[in-house]
This record gives structure tokens, sequence and C-alpha cells, in this order.
């Protein structure tokens, strides 16, 4: 093998070429609608298990902060599972917020949020590719990213402020070069005999929320759970899997969603 082959060959081993790629993506700017980078390789460290790790890239939009995780895939097709319904909710995202009312008085909490751009949803996901098949691991992935995301959120709490009052929103993101899929079927022309799906729509995507059941454990966030009902609501979070190459408009059009219920 020649040497710059190998030496490239090394390069790729690893991800760290592709995190800074997408680091170089991000649109940073000194004017609005531009992002900051407020962080790279950040650790964390969750406080009731003791799980730590490293974040790959914060970055700040007004008051968003975006925890991303980039995953890098060799030829890779994740698709996105979805039944087929035109009440599908477009806007609303599962994912924290913390506001610092006083030097004693702190609130942090997973909520209901919506946001823009719109996007499919969905709580499934096969992945296909070299090194990443297992189903099971974009859910491995958006439970740490999840976690990072929690513990963020308090370590920022603990920062002396000037002012108060200043709410923070904490958006956990997967990166990826991997194609994302959108698979789209009718659960009445299912073969429930075979098992089989016989008939399915199927379209790219650059952006998607993946929402999931992905606990962690916040019990000093969110409500009081009274039921399997509400353990379920409450478990689930919001993580947002964009493709690297439309990661800086996503960035760009990102913001709070519309407030009327009819437009979920």
């Amino acid at each position: 093998m020649p040497k710059e082959n190998s030496q490239l060959s090394l390069m790729n081993a690893s991800g760290f070429a592709f995190q800074l790629a997408v680091e170089d993506a991000i649109p940073v700017g000194n004017s609005w609608p531009y992002c900051e980078i407020l962080a790279r390789e950040h650790p964390w460290k969750n406080r009731y298990t003791g799980r730590e790790g490293f974040i790959d890239i914060i970055v700040k939009k007004g008051i968003f902060r975006f925890v991303i995780e980039c995953k890098r895939n060799k030829n890779g097709i994740w698709q996105f599972l979805m039944v087929e319904s035109p009440d599908m909710p477009k806007f609303g995202a599962h994912i924290m917020w913390s506001v610092p009312f006083s030097e004693s008085e702190k609130a942090a909490q997973w909520d209901e949020i919506r946001l823009k751009p719109g996007s499919p949803e969905s709580q499934f996901c096969t992945v296909r590719g070299s090194g990443e098949g297992q189903v099971s691991m974009l859910d491995k992935t958006g439970s740490s990213v999840v976690e990072a995301t929690e513990a963020l959120a308090h370590e920022e709490l603990t920062y002396e402020k000037n002012y108060f009052g200043n709410e923070s929103v904490y958006v956990p993101v997967i990166v990826t070069n991997a194609e994302l899929e959108l698979g789209s079927f009718e659960t009445r022309e299912f073969d429930l005999k075979s098992g089989r799906v016989q008939k399915a729509n199927f379209e790219p995507i650059s952006h998607i929320r993946y929402r999931k059941a992905l606990t962690v454990h916040d019990e000093e966030v969110g409500p009081a759970v009274t039921s399997i009902r509400e353990s379920n609501r409450h478990s689930q979070k919001t993580v947002f899997v964009v493709n690297a190459t439309e990661l800086s408009n996503w960035l760009l059009e990102f913001e709070t969603g519309p407030r009327d219920p009819f437009h979920d």
C-alpha cells in the first residue's frame, strides 16, 4: 500500500476528521441568525449513574444550545419507519430547558416545545451500513446524547451569572453522513399472515425528529409521574437526526415553532 494511502487510512480510522469537518460547516458569525461554537470535546458526567463522556460540539444560537454528536457511517442508510397519517405532528419536540431565577432558585425540565423547521417524526429506525449493523445503534447513541444534554443543562446552572430569568433550551442532535430515508405505510395494508409490509412509500429526507423512551435519571426535573401512560410520556425524549450536508441550513432555520395546536 502506498505511503499516502496508509496515512489517509490511519486518518480515516476514527471519526475525528468527520467531526472537524462538521464543525467547519456550522454557520458561525456575528449577526443573527448565525451560531457560536461554545466548545468541542466537552466532558460531561451523569450525576446519578457516574457515566461520563464527551460532547463532540456545543453550538449556541440565541436561547438554543445544540448538543451535537457526530456519527460517521460508511455507505450507510438509516431508514425511519412511519405509519401514514394526515395528522402526524411536524413541530413538537420533547427537549430540555433551564432558567436561573435567582442565586438559590433554578429550574430545569424536559418539556414539549414547538420548533421549526418542521419535519417527520419517528420512533423506529433500521440502520444499514458497514460497522453499524445493529438496529439498536441509534437508540444507544440517542441515549448518550440525551444524558449529555441533561448534564450540560445542570452544569450551566451552576455557573455564576449576572442576569436571571434568561431561559436556555437544549437540543440533542445526531449529525451523520448516512443517507436518511423515510419509509411510510398504511397498517390496513400490512399482511399479518406473512408478517411483512407489502406496499410502502420511500423518500429521502435531510432531517427527522427521533422520539423515543430514552430514559435518564432526571428525578429532579419534570412532573411527578402517577401512571404508566404518564411514565411513558415523561421518559420520551426527542433527538434530532440531521444529514451533515444539510446541517448549516437546518441550524439557520431553527427557531421556535407555531403555537397553533392545529398545526403541530
